[in-house]
């Protein structure tokens, strides 16, 4: 988290791909990790870690902001098939 909250996002990636080897089932690490793609422009990737997050812990209402909030961006395209 430490790593995101300096601004490198590349490093968060980086230890919580990392964690999520060990530890898959963390809707935190997936949400954190959803972050850190967004913030480096990775959009759809980010959508697939705040969907994977909220697989795990549907209850969190701030996840399914941050998949709508990109999910309106023109930018992104998804698969129908998994929305």
């Amino acid at each position: 988290r430490l790593y995101f909250e300096v601004g490198d996002y590349g490093s968060c990636q980086k230890y919580v791909e990392q964690y999520l080897t060990q530890k898959s089932n963390n809707a935190a690490a997936h949400k954190l990790l959803g972050q850190a793609f967004q913030k480096l422009g990775q959009k759809e990737k980010a959508i697939e870690q705040y969907k994977t997050s909220l697989d795990i812990d549907p209850t969190q209402t701030s996840t399914i902001l941050d998949v709508c909030e990109l999910l309106a961006d023109d930018d992104v395209t998804i698969d129908s098939g998994r929305a």
